[in-house]
């Protein structure tokens, strides 16, 4: 399951702050959050969130829904629980928002990859592996491709395309390498050891800043 978090800001305290002296209570936080957090687990997608004093982490599945309709919803839910006692103590005569807080660190590249059982080739010259690239390069959002006898893997942009996309691209090459066959002879190009092979399929972030 392919994961992805983001972070809101509010622009007042959200709970556990007492209103006269403003002294954090971190257990009347958690007890009160409770209906905030129900409403944000309602959203289609969302995995899991954190509540802080001012701060919203929501974990949610990257195909099932997105930032923007993450954000629709929370607003919906931040000016519901607004109606209740306990929320929003210190926002006078605020009225309590929620923003998408701005990264803090710079973009890095995904990839995915498959692994497979058995080897790629028998000859992994630049001749022979260059189809390959060809056909992992082609697809939208494509940045980097890689060869070797045992693995294949696409590098892209998380901001230009989804990990599903990308996966089931690679899904696609990997099931028309199974299949190539060579010319008039019959045989097959790739897996020619065992031409069943077992594949492994992951979803990866680098440590390479775009």
């Amino acid at each position: 399951m392919d994961l992805t978090m983001v972070v809101f800001r509010t622009n007042t305290a959200i709970t556990g702050i007492d209103p006269v002296s403003g002294k954090w209570d971190e257990q009347k936080h958690k007890q009160t959050i409770t209906p905030l957090r129900a409403l944000i687990m309602q959203i289609d997608g969302v995995n899991g969130c954190t509540i802080g004093r001012y701060e919203i982490d929501i974990r949610f599945v990257g195909g099932v829904t997105s930032k923007t309709k993450i954000f629709r919803a929370l607003k919906a839910a931040v000016a519901e629980v607004a109606k209740q006692n306990g929320f929003f103590p210190l926002r006078g005569t605020k009225t309590p928002r929620v923003t998408l807080k701005p990264s803090d660190s710079y973009p890095t590249w995904s990839a995915v990859r498959v692994d497979f059982s058995t080897d790629l080739l028998v000859n992994m010259d630049d001749d022979a592996t260059a189809p390959v690239h060809a056909l992992l390069a082609n697809a939208d959002g494509a940045r980097r491709t890689g060869v070797s006898q045992r693995a294949l893997s696409v590098r892209f942009d998380r901001r230009e395309v989804t990990a599903e996309a990308m996966m089931a691209h690679l899904k696609t090459v990997v099931g028309a390498l199974i299949e190539k066959k060579d010319g008039e002879e019959g045989t097959y190009t790739y897996f020619p050891f065992s031409h069943e092979p077992v594949c492994k399929y992951r979803v990866l972030t680098t440590n390479i800043v775009i």
